[in-house]
């Protein structure tokens, strides 16, 4: 037979950590040229090491190439933007998800 003290001893698992949402992009340009894009796309994927990507968004018949960071935490943006202001990248815009 289990003794009382011996239950209310065991040790229950600690909570674990909630994990920050990584539901923020930061946009860094709109580009109507798909190369010009791609060229920014490389370059800012060096240089922050975090996930970039092109997106093709066609309104009125023509096309921009938008060049998005992320998802990222708001922390991960923070830092990005930070990234961004000091290599020249000064407008962008963040976009929640």
């Amino acid at each position: 037979m289990a003794c009382a003290s011996n239950r209310a001893s065991a040790a229950k698992p600690a909570p674990r950590p909630v994990a920050a949402p990584a539901d923020t992009l930061v946009q860094v340009g709109a580009y109507a040229a798909r190369p010009t894009a791609e060229a920014v796309r490389r370059r800012l994927a060096t240089l922050l090491q975090q996930p970039v990507r092109t997106v093709e968004d066609a309104q009125s018949g023509r096309s921009l190439y938008k060049v998005q960071v992320g998802p990222l935490t708001s922390e991960a943006a923070r830092e990005a933007t930070t990234t961004l202001q000091k290599a020249g990248f000064g407008q962008y815009q963040l976009i929640k998800k």
